[in-house]
């Protein structure tokens, strides 16, 4: 895959947009013009990973991280004037950005521990913003509050509807200002015999009960949810399932664009499911195996319904859907670092894009676990890469990415290095 830095140069001749997938950093802008992440990743182990030197840029659909210590180090730093941010999701420090404040300083994640089923809980998460920002949540079955953040010391208020024993919570909030986007992962669970949560909204909110009065911790970067707890396909937490024997069933998480989970079995199913689409169309699955560069090391490494398995992917045809595909992690070749799956329009005569395909999601199954991802978003595109399945240090995890092309598969095949004919 071509660096960043050279699609960051690009921006000299014109608007310049990236292959969805991860991209270490550091790299910096040095022109003004627009460039379109497509919801790739930019990492950096220690900070700046974005640098914005350039007067007038304007970035937008990307996510930004220091994997390092985000709390503490700077993800994006300035230089240029007048910049703009649409839809950036920043895990770190923002410093000498004009017109964004500098001093964030939001944990990772929330750890509500235990509280009691059947009732409703009302818990605190404290913060401290040095700017205004909107508040949203992606947890049905809980309420956050205000809607409207104010500069200063504010606590956000999580009301959690009743919820059976054995449910395990876990979701995020989004802090939005600017056209930067913050992440805070919350975690709990309803325990037989946990006591009901009832905070009562300090002032300055500056402790979450639960910790003992002391503040939150940061080192809780993504909480993890329990593997012996469930959750619903569509969001809400869940409670085991009756067909269980104990009193807790499979994990399922409702996953958002960006978000990156570890993954905990060697194999993995994926099917991707709609509401409806126009009649006629047809969505292919395509799986992409590639090396730490993001590219292909041959044509081979491209499985679809004519060529449907390898040594550690395999399509299994679906009627009426795209493929199946199963993917045994232990069985995939050393020098590949990323399992790329993805779904196209076949559009031999034009077909309409994903726009007017009615509520896609992807599935993602492993003993005992599963991932509800809803392809939301989605427009002009023709073809969408779903997930980006990668090994680090011997540990792999799955990256939901939801982003593609309006032009197709052609055009995906050629970030990864293959060549499609006609």
């Amino acid at each position: 895959m071509e660096s960043l830095q050279k699609i960051l140069d690009r921006m000299a001749k014109g608007p310049a947009e990236a292959a969805p997938g991860e991209y270490e950093g550091p790299v910096t802008v040095r022109h003004g013009g627009t460039f379109d992440g497509h919801g790739a990743t930019l990492w950096v182990t220690k900070g700046p990973a974005l640098v914005v030197a350039a007067d007038g840029a304007v970035i937008r659909n990307l996510r930004v991280e220091v994997v390092g210590d985000p709390v503490q180090d700077v993800a994006i730093a300035g230089g240029g004037h007048a910049v703009t941010f649409e839809s950036v999701e920043v895990h770190g420090g923002v410093m000498g950005v004009p017109g964004v404040a500098e001093d964030w300083h939001l944990p990772s994640g929330a750890a509500l521990g235990d509280f009691a089923p059947d009732e409703t809980n009302v818990a605190c998460v404290p913060l401290a913003l040095p700017e205004d920002a909107e508040l949203a949540c992606h947890m049905d079955g809980v309420r956050a509050e205000p809607a409207h953040l104010v500069a200063g010391h504010p606590g956000i208020r999580l009301t959690i509807d009743g919820m059976r024993a054995g449910t395990t919570l876990y979701g995020d909030l989004l802090l939005t200002t600017g056209g930067l986007v913050r992440r805070i992962y919350v975690s709990g669970r309803a325990v037989k015999g946990a006591a009901r949560r009832c905070d009562q909204m300090p002032a300055s909110c500056d402790t979450l009960p639960g910790n003992n009065g002391r503040p939150p911790e940061n080192r809780d970067a993504s909480p993890r949810p329990d593997r012996n707890a469930s959750r619903s396909s569509d969001g809400r937490a869940a409670s085991a399932p009756s067909s269980q024997s104990s009193s807790c069933g499979s994990v399922v998480l409702t996953a958002v664009h960006g978000q990156r989970v570890p993954v905990q079995d060697d194999v993995l199913a994926v099917r991707y499911e709609d509401g409806g689409r126009p009649g006629g169309m047809d969505i292919d699955a395509y799986v992409f195996t590639l090396g730490a560069d993001n590219r292909a090391r041959s044509d081979d490494d491209l499985f679809f319904f004519g060529h449907r398995d390898g040594e550690a992917v395999a399509l299994t045809e679906q009627p009426g859907s795209p493929d199946l595909v199963q993917i045994t992690l232990s069985k995939v070749p050393a020098d590949v670092a990323h399992v790329i799956v993805s779904y196209a329009i076949y559009d031999e005569d034009g077909a309409p894009p994903f726009s007017s395909v009615r509520a896609p999601v992807v599935r993602v199954t492993g003993a005992g676990q599963e991932a509800v991802f809803p392809l939301a978003g989605l427009t002009v595109e023709k073809v969408v890469v779903a997930l980006d399945i990668y090994r680090r240090n011997d540990a792999w995890k799955v990256h939901f990415v939801g982003a593609g092309y309006a032009a197709g598969l052609a055009r995906l095949c050629g970030s990864y290095g293959i060549e499609v004919e006609g």
